[in-house]
C-alpha cells in the first residue's frame, strides 16, 4: 500500500511541480502542448515500468520491507528535490524552446541542488537500513 501511495504522490507532485512558475504566455502554451503529447508517459508508462521493477525486486530473496522502503523513498523524494529549483529548470527549458539552435547550458545551481539532495537522501536511506541490520 505504501508503494502505491508513493507512486501516486510521484505522479501528482510531478504534475503540479511547475504550477505557479511565472513564464511568458507563448512559452507556457508551447510547453503545455508538449506536455499534453507526453502526458500519457507519466500516467501510464512510469507506473507500469515501476510496477514491473518492483515485482521483479520482490521476487528476489532480499526482505520485501527494505525494497518497498527504497522504492517509496525514491518516489517521494524526486519531486521534493526538484521543487526548490523548479523555476530555474523551467526557465532553462523555456529558453531551449524559444532558441532551438542555440546551446543553453543547464543552471549549475539547479544541477548541484538536485544531485546533492538526492545523494543526501540516498545516504540517509543507507544509514537507516544499516542501523536496522547492524553488522
Amino acid at each position: 500500500m505504501i508503494a502505491v501511495a508513493a507512486s501516486a504522490w510521484f505522479i501528482v507532485a510531478m504534475r503540479m511541480l511547475f504550477v505557479g512558475v511565472k513564464v511568458p504566455d507563448d512559452v507556457r502554451d508551447a510547453l503545455a502542448e508538449q506536455r499534453r503529447r507526453d502526458q500519457w508517459k507519466a500516467y501510464f508508462l512510469v507506473p507500469v515500468l515501476m510496477a514491473i521493477l518492483l515485482g521483479v525486486n520482490l521476487l528476489r530473496p532480499d526482505p520485501a520491507s527494505e525494497i518497498l522502503f527504497l522504492y517509496s523513498l525514491t518516489f517521494a523524494v524526486i519531486p521534493v528535490a526538484f521543487f526548490p529549483v523548479r523555476g530555474r529548470i523551467f526557465k532553462d527549458d523555456a529558453a531551449r524552446q524559444q532558441n532551438p539552435g542555440v546551446e543553453i547550458k543547464p543552471d549549475r545551481f539547479a544541477m548541484v541542488w538536485v544531485i546533492c539532495a538526492l545523494c543526501l537522501v540516498t545516504l540517509i536511506a543507507v544509514v537507516a537500513l544499516s542501523l536496522r541490520h547492524p553488522g
